[in-house]
């Protein structure tokens, strides 16, 4: 039974990078069969997962909901920390879409808690998210403990695209408060990140940040 799931679920794989959503979903929902039919609870989460993301992509949001909570709970029911982190992540950000913050904040602590214990690349990602969800709810101080952090997270992985990107995200805070020499020196920070590593995005983002502080002031 864990062949048929695996070759389903490779079918899913190659349809969804081929651009084939929609059979990709079908794929996922064979294999999705023979899990729950054979009682395989492992292999139930992770498909409802990948499922879940497939409709979210596809904008379908109650079919989404439905196949990312239910991965929810049993990657926390089978204390499986990869798949409550990556679930945590997709069903997070998906009730941020919707207005439900309170609830976005439950998920991607217990997101957070999982990607400590078992999926330490994303532990600055929900310490960003958290402090972005604390920081619209004026929480700036909360806001703030948990944007430094992240940066000290992503210094020890040496990932300088996310400490540019906080960086940002400090600014915007810095700006809030009225500290916009503070928020300029933050997005001048970014910039030097973004120039590092030749994202030409990220540099423009940061220009227009700093010009539009300057204008304001």
């Amino acid at each position: 039974f864990n062949e048929a799931i695996e070759s389903y679920t490779l079918l899913g794989r190659a349809h969804g990078l081929s651009g084939d959503l929609k059979g990709a979903i079908e794929d996922y929902q064979r294999a999705l069969t023979i899990a729950r039919t054979h009682n395989i609870t492992a292999a139930e989460g992770r498909i409802l997962y990948e499922i879940g993301r497939l409709h979210r992509f596809l904008g379908e949001s109650n079919a989404a909901e439905e196949n990312l909570r239910n991965a929810f709970i049993i990657a926390n029911n089978q204390n499986d920390d990869i798949l409550l982190a990556e679930t945590a992540n997709q069903l997070g950000g998906y009730l941020l879409e919707y207005g439900f913050d309170k609830e976005a904040l439950s998920v991607f602590e217990k997101g957070h808690e999982a990607a400590i214990s078992g999926h330490p690349k994303m532990i600055g990602y929900f310490l960003n998210r958290r402090a972005e969800i604390m920081m619209h709810s004026g929480e700036l101080d909360e806001a703030e403990k948990l944007f430094l952090q992240a940066v000290r997270q992503y210094e020890e992985n040496g990932d300088i695209r996310a400490q540019a990107f906080t960086s940002h995200r400090l600014g915007n805070l810095a700006f809030r408060r009225g500290q916009y020499d503070e928020a300029i020196r933050l997005h001048e920070e970014a910039l030097n990140k973004h120039q590092t590593i030749g994202e030409r995005v990220g540099v423009c983002w940061a220009m227009i940040n700093i010009s539009d502080i300057k204008l304001r002031v």
